[in-house]
């Protein structure tokens, strides 16, 4: 009994996880399928999995170059979020903002920057900051910020570079 209870939380978990690593490994097809099958199994887990599993979903879209729909899973993940974020609907919220800079609505994107730095500010998440910074090296590089766009993307990488891989 126990286990068919957080089979679900288990299995959307394990597919998520291996959607991210057939992306890492650029078997966009095979993460496409993950992703799928974590989707579904999502419906049935608690509304922080199915965050996260969107938050992948978009990721995986990006791979395909499907901006637009990989903004749908991020607009679908904060619109379940609500008010009331926690580091996944950040995370959410700068992915979004990156696909609005191709749609291109950079006031949008300007919008979810904001948005973001707020919820940073009393707030300790490499993760999320790391993501910050990268939405705002994207925003100056479409702005035609050169010399901004070049500081910012130094300083998203060296987020990202500080975020690194668990031991």
């Amino acid at each position: 009994r126990l286990g068919r209870r957080h089979w679900p939380a288990v299995m959307v978990s394990a597919m998520r996880s291996l959607a991210l690593a057939e992306r890492a490994m650029g078997r966009t097809a095979a993460a496409v399928r993950a992703v799928r099958a974590a989707l579904r199994l999502a419906r049935r887990t608690t509304a922080e999995e199915r965050l996260w599993t969107r938050l992948e979903a978009g990721l995986v879209e990006t791979d395909r170059d499907d901006w637009a729909a990989a903004r749908d899973h991020w607009e679908t993940a904060l619109r379940e979020a609500g008010e009331r974020w926690d580091a996944p609907a950040a995370l959410a919220a700068a992915c979004l903002g990156r696909a609005e800079v191709r749609r291109p609505d950079r006031a949008a994107a300007v919008r979810l920057q904001e948005r973001v730095e707020q919820w940073l500010r009393d707030r300790t998440a490499p993760m999320v900051a790391a993501a910050l910074a990268q939405l705002g090296a994207e925003i100056a590089l479409a702005s035609g910020r050169s010399t901004e766009a070049v500081a910012r993307v130094q300083q998203a990488l060296a987020s990202w570079e500080a975020v690194g891989a668990p031991d």
